[in-house]
């Protein structure tokens, strides 16, 4: 997928950006340098047990394929507007 992180699109090659955030972005792209990628670096997260919610902020709903604040269900996001609290 995409190198920009939030985006999930489709690329034809491993660490390329998609033609939409090209589009999106134009001239604010720019390569990262090694000292810069260390710096901004999270830490990883340690993964979500079954009593947490995982939820993310600029994430595409696999329902309506926006992006939205999704929480995940089932190994899909899902945003507030799909998802159907009679089956959670």
């Amino acid at each position: 997928g995409c190198v920009l992180a939030g985006c999930s699109n489709i690329v034809a090659a491993d660490g390329e950006i998609c033609s939409q955030c090209r589009r999106i972005f134009g001239d604010t792209i720019r390569p990262v340098s090694e000292r810069e990628r260390a710096e901004t670096t999270e830490p990883p997260r340690p993964a979500a047990t079954a009593a947490q919610v995982l939820t993310r902020r600029n994430q595409r709903c696999w329902l309506c394929e926006q992006r939205r604040t999704c929480t995940r269900f089932g190994g899909q996001w899902e945003c507030r507007d799909c998802t159907l609290p009679a089956e959670r």
